[in-house]
């Protein structure tokens, strides 16, 4: 459609124009126009309610990471910065603020914060007054930087500003102002070193080491530095900018014919705009061995034996010797030699004279029993020195070693009464005499020591008696041999023993009765099914040592041609661990274990306890699993059998280990049974194992 408007008359072209625009575009409001309708709202007004900005000098090293960094951003002092774009210019999109409990002159906060470790350094606060609606007010700022000249910094100026410039903008309508940041350059003073100084020099830096190795130096041990306002950082000298440069000059002096070297540093500032040094720091870098030598001393006070030959103690006075010793370690890049000084606490008092004890090659001799105190001085190739004390004690801890005789064979005499008898002696059983530190004498050797004459005497194993002289021997240890003990004893108490033995022998027809028919102690080894086992060693002790391998029946018997004697029967048979064993064993230990299918017999329960912890867990199945893979070849801590008396009853037959199953049977004169065993095979719960020997031999 095209609308031809007369150019005759401009004013009535125009409201031709108005007229038509509403016709065609805004008829469908002329039902709701009325009277009494407001006119649209005048713009909105950007209103600046405070510039919450920092007002100090900050230094110049800081002006590079304040440049355009929005962490910056947020009122002065504050950790806590909201959230901007990274575009540029950088803006907070909802830059909402609400009024805060505080002190004027900006009692304002922002929200939306997110916390940093960087300190702010100011924040714009507006809104909007007028308009129809309070818009979303958003802020944007970016930042613009203006260095000094020399000459301006020379009259007083600082080294540079950042012009932050801010925009608020809300419904098109924006608003500008610029933040001023002022950077001034460091004062030196305020560097500092992380360590002490000596004599001319600010720092003095040591690194111990056993060669000059400059590897060691590290940066922050020998650079001075100041603290970053804005950062938790450390700002080197070097980084400190503002027209300032550093030059170092370093002058190297070996020290210990090159094992050290000490370095004289001169670190320069220079003022790039006047063209001179404004400053020097004197540096002192040390590496070597400079602490000497170290020595490290027991925290436990050692002990020294007595050597009995001499009746005094020795070691060797060497750095070995102290570690090996007294376990007292010298170290040292450098080491040399070791002096030591003894001094001995008197017996009574609380003396410690110095002792000059004999040395010989190195070895220090003669130190008697009682307390010591070795003063340790350790020197080294670079002058270094170091001195340490520890204490021991000399002790006689072994008793006088007997000499015995080797047997004794003695005849029984008769008592009168039918029975033979005879006192044996601890003298005896001497071949030959002792002689200790601590003796009876009166004869001595040619060490000084005296001859023990306190001996004891007793049956292998009894209880020590250091007054029992002699014992008994009667018609029960007729054709035995019998093991004693001989005992010697010092005046102090201490002792030591030998063993030797006493046969008996009973050569008068009057004495002991002799039996013209021998008896016979035997019996059978059967599983729990009645199935006789072959193979079996059997081993009877005490009054008789033998042993017997069961037959065919399985049965085993020992002729004893003497009565009234001690016997104990013990089975043994370690051979092919895998016989009887399957996986069907294993299932039918889990169904135990599991509680499906309990084990109906002690036997069984012991046969299943495969690593003989007195119980069934899954910890069987592991190392039966593992025979039966060859991983082991052997049980690792039981026998391929096992052997239970077969008079035993186990008082609760669901758990045979309530008490200790004997594996062994004990006879006596007044027992009147034979030996019989319930054999086991371990890990054959099924009973399926061969108990031919010539079908499970090895």
């Amino acid at each position: 459609m095209q609308i031809f408007i007369p150019r005759t008359d401009l004013v009535k072209s125009m409201l031709f124009s108005c007229v038509l625009f509403v016709v065609f575009f805004q008829v469908p409001r002329w039902t709701s126009i009325t009277p009494t309708e407001s006119f649209p709202p005048s713009e909105p007004e950007i209103v600046f309610h405070c510039t919450d900005w920092v007002t100090d000098t900050l230094p110049s090293y800081d002006l590079d990471f304040a440049l355009n960094n929005p962490k910056t951003i947020g009122n002065p002092d504050m950790l806590a910065s909201p959230q901007a774009s990274s575009q540029f210019p950088q803006t907070i999109p909802n830059a909402d603020w609400s009024i805060k409990d505080g002190a004027e002159p900006c009692n304002l906060e922002i929200k939306n914060l997110t916390t940093d470790s960087i300190r702010n350094l100011g924040f714009l606060y507006a809104s909007v007054k007028g308009g129809a609606d309070i818009c979303q007010m958003s802020l944007t700022w970016r930042d613009s930087v203006v260095y000094s000249s020399c000459q301006e910094m020379q009259n007083g100026e600082i080294y540079a500003r950042i012009y932050r410039r801010w925009s608020a903008i809300c419904q098109g309508i924006k608003k500008d102002t610029v933040q001023v940041i002022a950077f001034e350059r460091p004062h030196l003073q305020n560097f500092r070193f992380n360590g002490d100084g000596r004599d001319i020099f600010d720092r003095v830096a040591t690194y111990e080491a056993c060669a000059p190795d400059k590897s060691l130096i590290k940066k922050e041990d020998v650079t001075p530095f100041v603290p970053s306002f804005l950062y938790p950082r450390n700002i080197f000298i070097e980084q400190i900018g503002g027209k300032y440069a550093v030059q170092i000059k370093d002058k190297e002096f070996p020290i210990c014919g090159g094992k050290g070297v000490k370095i004289a540093r001169e670190l320069y500032v220079l003022d790039s705009c006047s063209g001179v040094y404004i400053d020097t720091f004197q540096i002192l870098i040390q590496v070597g061995a400079f602490n000497g030598p170290s020595i490290i001393v027991s925290t436990t006070i050692p002990e020294l034996n007595l050597d009995s030959l001499n009746c005094s103690a020795s070691f060797f006075a060497t750095v070995e010797g102290l570690k090996s010793t007294f376990g007292v370690e010298v170290t040292g890049c450098h080491l040399g030699n070791v002096s030591l000084s003894i001094k001995t606490k008197k017996e009574s008092g609380d003396e410690w004279p110095t002792v000059n004890y004999p040395v010989k090659n190195k070895r220090v001799t003669g130190l008697p029993p009682g307390l010591h105190r070795v003063f340790v001085n350790a020197f080294d190739g670079c002058f270094g020195a170091n001195q340490d004390s520890f204490d021991f004690v000399v002790k006689d801890k072994a008793g006088p070693k007997p000499i015995c005789v080797n047997g004794l064979p003695i005849t029984l005499q008769p008592d009168g009464q039918g029975w033979g008898k005879y006192t044996l002696q601890a003298t005896d059983l001497i071949a030959a005499g002792i002689y200790d530190c601590y003796g009876q004498g009166p004869d001595t050797n040619s060490n000084g020591q005296q001859l023990i004459t306190h001996y004891s005497i007793n049956r292998l194993g009894e209880k020590v008696d250091s007054s029992q002289k002699s014992i008994e021997l009667n018609c029960d240890q007729a054709g035995k041999v019998v093991l004693v003990e001989l005992h010697a004893w010092d005046i102090r108490g201490k002792q030591d023993y030998c063993i030797t033995y006493a046969e008996v022998m009973n050569k008068d027809p009057r004495t002991c009765t002799v039996i013209t028919e021998p008896l016979t102690i035997g019996g059978t080894i059967s599983t729990e099914g009645n199935y006789n086992i072959q193979g079996v060693m059997v081993s009877i002790s005490g009054s008789l040592s033998q042993t017997f391998t069961t037959n065919t029946n399985g049965s085993y018997s020992f002729i004893i041609f003497q009565s009234g004697g001690e016997y104990t029967i013990t089975p043994k048979l370690d051979k092919n661990p895998l016989n009887g064993v399957s996986t069907f064993d294993l299932l039918l230990i889990q169904k135990h274990i599991l509680g499906i299918q309990a084990l109906n017999s002690p036997y069984k329960m012991i046969a299943a306890d495969v690593n003989n912890s007195k119980s069934i867990t899954t910890l069987d199945l592991i190392q039966l699993r593992k025979l039966i893979l060859g991983l082991d070849l052997q049980f690792l801590n039981n026998t391929s059998w096992r052997f239970v008396d077969a008079a035993y009853i186990f008082p609760n037959p669901t758990n045979p280990w309530a008490g200790k199953f004997p594996e062994e049977v004990y006879i006596n004169k007044t027992t009147s049974r034979n030996g019989n065993f319930v054999a086991i095979k371990i890990g054959d719960i099924n009973a399926s194992a061969k108990v031919n020997a010539l079908e499970y031999k090895d």
